[in-house]
């Protein structure tokens, strides 16, 4: 007769083996989402908890024991376009639930350049190194420019009747000074959000930077995920802003 197939759950284990104690009065992180799927443990089909990133086919892999099984999410590789697109590195996320008093054992992420032992960085590093790459591609970005500065746009001629004040953005006779507004577009036509312009409102020489937010708008997920990528192109030019208002400042 034919056993039933065996679901075998996470627990979540202290370093020492031994269930962690009942929960503290603060509230625990929300739980990441898991799916209950097959794989094959020394030749038995068992069911185990398997987390939403995975992407490994757990009965392909067929596993010895289940200390040696293993998540991974897909790998984001990061080439140089040259005529052989030369690998730096790739980043994934990676866990082995029951693999105790083991550093791989937690959900993290791990970024390798295959030519060293890698690093393993939790969601606060991973965060922290996303930040990271961002601001190198600008300045990357800035670099390439300036090998072409051919190709590069010109610096707009000032119009006429433009204020004697370099930064400032207004038009004919004025109090005070603001500059050309740096916004982001709302979603799906709505007022523009994230607005930041240097304002000098009396035209004292005390210039501070106006930042302004805007209405809610619902999203789903391929909507949020385009506002990020404005967010993104965003922040060089907020950059740009503060280093404006150095200089400002440097010159009084």
């Amino acid at each position: 007769m034919a056993h039933a197939p065996a679901i075998i759950p996470a627990l979540n284990l202290t370093p020492t083996g031994r269930l962690p104690h009942a929960a503290t009065s603060q509230t625990p992180p929300p739980e990441p989402k898991k799916d209950i799927v097959p794989a094959l443990i020394g030749g038995a089909r068992v069911y185990i908890e398997c987390p939403e990133w995975c992407t490994v086919d757990h009965v392909a892999t067929s596993e010895r024991c289940l200390a040696d099984l293993s998540h991974a999410s897909t790998f984001a590789d990061l080439h140089v376009p040259t005529g052989g697109r030369e690998f730096l590195f790739h980043a994934a996320l990676f866990s082995m639930p029951y693999a105790e008093e083991d550093p791989d054992s937690p959900p993290h992420m791990f970024v390798d350049d295959e030519r060293q032992d890698g690093i393993r960085l939790d969601a606060d590093g991973a965060t922290e190194f996303a930040d990271r790459l961002i601001t190198m591609a600008a300045q990357v970005r800035r670099m390439a420019q300036a090998l072409s500065p051919s190709e590069s746009t010109p610096p707009a001629p000032r119009p006429t009747g433009a204020c004697p004040v370099e930064w400032c953005g207004q038009l004919g006779p004025h109090q005070g000074h603001t500059s050309n507004e740096v916004a982001v577009q709302g979603p799906n036509g709505t007022d523009a959000y994230l607005i930041a312009e240097l304002i000098d409102i009396d035209a004292s020489g005390a210039v501070h930077i106006g930042f302004e937010a805007s209405e809610w708008v619902g999203l789903d997920a391929a909507g949020l995920r385009a506002e990020v990528a404005k967010l993104r192109a965003h922040l060089p030019r907020l950059e740009a802003l503060a280093a404006t208002l150095d200089t400002i400042e440097s010159n009084k």
